[in-house]
């Protein structure tokens, strides 16, 4: 679950309260509230690694994460970040703060390596009213994940399984989308928002991969 550190957290169905449809599913976040209102509210996850503390130490420990953000008019500020903390919660590094100002569901997602001796990866949202009565910060379909150097694991977008993601990869997804038989391991890889599909969404999210747009 999620810990409200100040504000209001609400989880919204579509156009409950005056509010808008998810990107998808049912439900999505509210962070700064709709139905109650805060000027500010800020929400965090945290997530544990633990279990691949050797890994991490030896810096093969990556992270891939994103989301889609939105608001209603274009005013209100909707925004996140990663913070790779210790195992006290001595803050080690942290990620660039992705925000829009976005009246449609925008994606963000970047890939990162976490810090030497980080054992907790900390998800923050936050959402700030600039206008209005309501605090129009959406979030939806937010997630992490990830990858382990260590073991025979998935690098998201990595077709060829060469540790790159390259252009290479971007030639076996389209080729994927035209009709070849894709192996288990380049499904895993190749289907990055885990819809089950290997798809024009997937190729975009490796190209902005490739480019550093995010």
């Amino acid at each position: 679950g999620w810990t409200v550190v100040e504000g209001i957290l609400e989880s919204l169905t579509a156009g409950e309260c005056a509010g808008v449809s998810p990107h998808s599913g049912t439900y999505y976040f509210g962070v700064g509230g709709l139905c109650t209102e805060s000027v500010y509210a800020e929400v965090h996850q945290d997530v544990y690694l633990f279990e691949y503390a050797d890994c991490i130490d030896d810096g093969n420990i990556g992270v891939h994460y994103g989301g889609y953000l939105s608001n209603w008019g274009g005013q209100d500020h909707p925004e996140f970040m990663l913070e790779f903390r210790d195992s006290t919660g001595i803050i080690l590094g942290e990620s660039d703060i992705f925000d829009t100002y976005n009246s449609t569901w925008t994606e963000f997602n970047e890939i990162l390596d976490v810090p030497i001796n980080t054992r907790i990866v900390r998800f923050i949202l936050m959402g700030t009213r600039n206008s209005g009565s309501d605090n129009d910060s959406y979030f939806d379909d937010m997630y992490l994940r990830v990858y382990d150097g260590c073991l025979d694991t998935i690098l998201p977008g990595d077709l060829d399984n060469n540790n790159i993601v390259n252009v290479l990869d971007i030639i076996l997804m389209v080729n994927i989308v035209l009709g070849q038989e894709a192996s288990e391991y380049q499904f895993a890889a190749g289907d990055i928002n885990d819809d089950g599909l290997i798809n024009v969404v997937d190729i975009i999210i490796v190209v902005n991969i490739i480019l550093d747009i995010y």
